[in-house]
């Protein structure tokens, strides 16, 4: 499977987001981690094998230094496996989410888990979303009235003046797996998927390396 994980500088549903710096420190932790059901963590059913990064809107593939100083939206890109032997259900409906075919087209997408020891306080204009235009605030009794509207912490995410406040995840960001979900808070859709299939005569290229 690939998937895009979450759309680095552009504010989430949730009222989260990371900038292109936070991004390349921490995309690369994504890979071995758990890939699960909706967020339940009892639900692993594959893991992550590769991180990047693509353009917004296109996906196409790009490198850490077309990204590094960049304001625009661009989203961390991941790749790995599905365990079919676990749950071949998911499995078979993922695949059916990939095909542009099938009445489930696009009706899987993966959602980012992380954990994080800090964030600032963005303020962007009601319905803008790239953090390109926001504004920060350091007042610390300005960021204590501000803290009850974020939606992390059960808020609107609106304020009085008729801005919006969102979370911006700095310090140390640990990410912690994918949920594979029908209701993704970024602005991310679909899942690809190729499906590796059993060969006739397994046996004949079995190797086992016990070095």
């Amino acid at each position: 499977v690939a998937f895009n994980a979450c759309v680095v500088n552009r504010v989430n549903k949730n009222g989260d987001v990371v900038d292109a710096q936070a991004a390349l420190a921490m995309h690369e932790y994504f890979t071995n981690k758990p890939i699960n059901i909706e967020h339940d963590r009892k639900k692993v059913i594959g893991v992550i094998l590769v991180a990047g990064f693509s353009e917004f809107g296109t996906d196409k593939l790009l490198t850490k230094d077309q990204v590094k100083d960049s304001k625009d939206p661009f989203n961390i890109t991941l790749g790995g496996v599905l365990w079919r032997v676990v749950n071949d259900d998911i499995t078979d409906l993922v695949e059916e989410a990939s095909d542009p075919t099938s009445e489930f087209y696009k009706k899987i997408s993966a959602s980012w888990e992380l954990g994080f020891s800090d964030y600032k306080i963005a303020i962007l204009e009601k319905g803008e979303k790239n953090i390109a235009e926001a504004e920060y605030v350091s007042d610390e009794k300005e960021v204590e009235e501000i803290m009850t509207s974020l939606k992390g912490l059960g808020g609107t995410g609106e304020l009085e003046n008729g801005k919006c406040a969102y979370r911006q995840i700095v310090g140390d960001i640990i990410p912690l797996g994918i949920g594979l979900t029908e209701t993704p808070a970024a602005d991310v859709e679909g899942i690809l998927t190729e499906n590796y299939k059993k060969e006739e005569n397994p046996k004949e290229n079995l190797a086992l390396d016990i070095s």
